[in-house]
């Protein structure tokens, strides 16, 4: 009866644990830089080259400047050009589900009995965070 219980509260906690992962991912982007890095990747692909100066800046217009995120830059522009917002939102969702499901399998290698509520709690405490990212 009790392994019954504990599968049953198990599987709860893991749609809870999904719903919050689809919420956050499906969300609003954060604009701060949003655009700043589809541009980049835009400009990337439209000239198969690397930004070394800086060209979207008034102040440092022709500065030598490394974009050290053209790797984000370009796949976020790839995603996006593709599939818009949806496409962006799976991969936020891809990316949340892969490192909470890498933390869900440490904490059940160390035996932990509380380690699938542990993983849960981290969920609610970090997703907020770094829903911005």
């Amino acid at each position: 009866m009790t392994d019954r219980r504990t599968n049953y509260y198990n599987a709860v906690c893991l749609v809870a644990a999904l719903a919050l992962l689809a919420m956050f991912s499906f969300g609003q982007v954060s604009f701060n830089d949003f655009f700043w890095h589809l541009s980049l990747g835009k400009w990337m692909f439209a000239t198969n080259s690397f930004l070394t100066h800086d060209i979207f800046s008034l102040a440092f217009s022709g500065k030598l400047w490394l974009n050290n995120t053209w790797v984000f830059d370009g796949l976020t522009y790839l995603i996006f050009s593709q599939w818009s917002y949806v496409g962006l939102g799976l991969f936020r969702f891809i990316i949340f589900l892969s490192s909470y499901w890498i933390l869900l399998k440490v904490m059940l290698i160390k035996k932990e009995k509380s380690g699938f509520l542990f993983a849960l709690s981290i969920l609610l405490f970090t997703v907020p965070v770094i829903r911005n990212f």
